[in-house]
Order: C-alpha cells, then structure tokens, then sequence
C-alpha cells in the first residue's frame, strides 16, 4: 500500500492539508502515522485518496454536508480500526 503525507495527499485530491488534518483530528480520516528520523508524520494510505475524492466531490457538486459524504464514501469500520 502507497502511504502519502497530508501535504501530498492534498495536492493529489486538490485541497489543503490543513483541512486534512482536521478531517482526520475529527475522526473522518483514517489516522496513520509513520517516522520519519525524529518526526512522527501523519499519512494517507492510498485507498483513502480515492475516496476523499468522492467526499470533496460529494460536498462541492452534490452539495452535502461533509459528515454525509464521509458517511457515504467511508466505511465507519475502516476509520475506527486505524
């Protein structure tokens, strides 16, 4: 599995890693983390890209709420386990 830093995450699914981060503090995102030297850095695994995606998609054409389209397009086990 291909791991991504949030700020390459957010270049891939074209918005902020700041936003990123606070899908994830919130529990929206899958949290991941990996060290790198001294730094533990937060990461998105590939499958998630995908479907971030799909919730930006789902928030800026279909106009839902963001917590529907996570509730769509990511499982709740998946988020929980990580």
């Amino acid at each position: 599995m291909e791991l991504y830093t949030l700020a390459s995450a957010a270049e891939l699914v074209g918005c902020s890693p700041s936003r990123l981060k606070g899908w994830m503090e919130k529990g929206l995102i899958p949290e991941r983390r990996i060290q790198f030297g001294r730094v533990r850095a937060r990461v998105i695994g590939e499958a998630s890209i995908q479907n971030i995606k799909r919730v930006l998609k789902a928030i800026d054409q279909d106009g839902l709420n963001i917590r529907k389209a996570f509730e769509r397009y990511f499982n709740e086990e998946e988020v929980i386990e990580s």
